[in-house]
């Protein structure tokens, strides 16, 4: 039996769900790559690690003044601080790969800066880049969270007092992790031989949390470990450690691939400000038929240092991580349209009052699309009171009944924090499902509140009128064309293509002739 030359479908199958899991587990890590912690904004400058002037500094070509100007024009929308994020958020948003052993040293540069705060999330094996970032970073201590009950009877919770000793004495190196809903030792987790639970997968033990924190305290190996941690900030916030030129090396290309992406960001909004296409039929850099975003790329390495080098890297195969992918692509589209959505809900609440727009229509795929528009009145000092429409986006719907478009649309405001009872207006077409009186949309939405009004959309009923006048025009020719004699029963067999209508197609005319009939007599 000859050896199968290809991949079977299992394996494709399997490879797929692989790709799609790390995809899943690294959501959200380039918003988090290019977010810039408040806490940790005195201690980059104390460590003499400015990205921008190490970019300048390496290029004088570049100055700081188009640089400043281009990076706010890139992606005003994407920069925000990791510190306005919860804790539930930052557990489900930043997940980085468990097995990184394999890992290239571009990779783990780039993991370095979109670690979690959740020492559940961090990697198996941690490199000493890993490592130093989580250090310069600090243990982050969540307060401010409610604890979930495990299954014990009664059941049992951590609580925030556990991260005291006494009131004045704090357990700095104490961690809880959201994800594994576990304790673990900040120092004994990137500095001991890991042989405790403290240290390996978490520690959920509560009813005997108290005396295991006591008994880990003072234990030989966590006493080493906690002396390890504090040599080694001590050792970055001085810049006296043995590594440093290289921690200055790495710090210097974190900051250029974030400029590259910043880059990226604004030539993906650009395209799709002018609604243009971004790929062609070729995904490689230099081709051309790569689209236009490559193209676009390759345009601006002409002019700008940091892309140029970066293109200089993806020539020369000095680099596999080059942001510059379908999948990176797709990734920023996603974030700017969360951060669009955003920024009109914004708007949406500053407002109060708000008007629903609602249709449905199959695609290509003959899957119905839910399209839904909110309409409301911006107040501004500067412009004035306007009229303006906000498109939020499509929604795949399997049920078109009016209880099922309902409780998408209304799911939908629930999700973005909008109150139903602020809704003031209605607007669909003239299907039974949306303007039915007892059982439709507008019929269903009136019962939450009765102040949301229903108008019925006007452009859609123009549009139907003129379909129906398009379908009247059409019988009108089929009433006059139906054939008589044998000559026109051929000819309409041969373009109709259906022998049974011209069969009826006596019957049908002598039928119409006496509806006529009879209504000239009526009348």
């Amino acid at each position: 039996m000859m050896k199968r030359s290809y991949p079977s479908g299992f394996s494709k199958r399997q490879r797929k769900k692989e790709e799609e899991e790390k995809r899943q587990r690294h959501s959200g890590a380039l918003l988090k790559f290019l977010s810039v912690p408040i806490d940790n904004a005195t201690s980059s400058q104390a460590e003499g690690c400015d990205g921008t002037s190490d970019v300048n500094a390496r290029d004088p070509a570049r100055s700081s003044q188009s640089s400043s100007q281009f990076e706010t024009d890139c992606a005003p929308l994407l920069l925000t601080t990791s510190t306005s994020t919860t804790p539930a958020e930052e557990s489900s948003s930043t997940s980085p790969a468990k097995d990184t052993s394999t890992a290239p040293e571009s990779e783990e540069a780039a993991l370095t800066a979109t670690l979690s705060v959740d020492p559940g999330l961090w990697p198996d094996v941690i490199y000493d880049e890993t490592r130093c970032q989580i250090v310069r970073n600090g243990p982050v201590q969540i307060v401010d969270f409610d604890f979930p009950k495990n299954a014990e009877v009664p059941p049992r919770r951590f609580t925030k007092d556990n991260f005291k000793i006494t009131k004045k004495i704090q357990r700095s190196w104490l961690l809880y992790s959201v994800s594994t809903d576990a304790v673990f030792c900040f120092s004994c987790l990137l500095f001991s031989k890991r042989d405790n639970a403290l240290s390996t997968h978490g520690y959920c033990a509560w009813k005997n949390l108290a005396h295991h924190l006591k008994e880990h305290e003072y234990t030989k190996a966590h006493t080493e470990s906690v002396k390890k941690w504090h040599d080694l900030q001590k050792s970055l916030l001085t810049q006296t450690a043995i590594d440093q030129t290289y921690q200055n090396l790495m710090q210097l290309e974190i900051e250029h691939q974030k400029a590259v992406i910043h880059r990226v960001i604004a030539i993906i909004c650009h395209l799709a400000e002018q609604n243009q296409a971004l790929r062609g039929t070729s995904n490689v850099p230099f081709d051309d038929r790569n689209g236009n975003f490559l193209s676009l790329v390759e345009l601006m390495g002409q002019f700008d240092s940091v892309l140029n080098e970066h293109l200089k890297r993806i020539k020369n195969k000095e680099m596999k991580v080059h942001y510059l992918s379908p999948t990176i692509q797709n990734e920023i589209i996603n974030l700017v349209g969360e951060k669009i959505i955003e920024e009109i809900m914004r708007r949406v609440k500053l407002a109060k009052y708000y008007s629903v727009i609602m249709d449905c229509t199959p695609d290509l795929s003959h899957k119905e699309q839910l399209s839904l528009v909110l309409r409301i009145v911006n107040c501004e000092t500067s412009v004035g009171a306007a009229i303006s429409e906000h498109f939020v986006g499509f929604f795949d719907v399997k049920d078109t009944t009016g209880r099922g478009l309902t409780e998408t649309l209304v799911g939908f405001l629930q999700q973005h924090g909008l109150n139903i009872s602020d809704c003031r207006g209605q607007s669909y077409d003239n299907g039974s499902n949306m303007m039915g009186h007892k059982q439709g949309v507008q019929a269903r939405i009136l019962q939450m509140n009765s102040k949301a009004l229903c108008a019925l959309q006007q452009s859609h009923t123009k549009s139907c009128c003129f379909r129906c006048s398009k379908v009247i025009c059409y019988v009108y020719v089929l009433f006059w064309f139906a054939p008589t004699t044998l000559q026109s029963v051929q000819l309409f067999s041969a373009t109709v293509g259906c022998s049974q209508a011209t069969c009826h197609a006596v019957d049908f005319k002598n039928v119409v002739n006496n509806q006529v009939g009879s209504s000239n007599r009526q009348c």
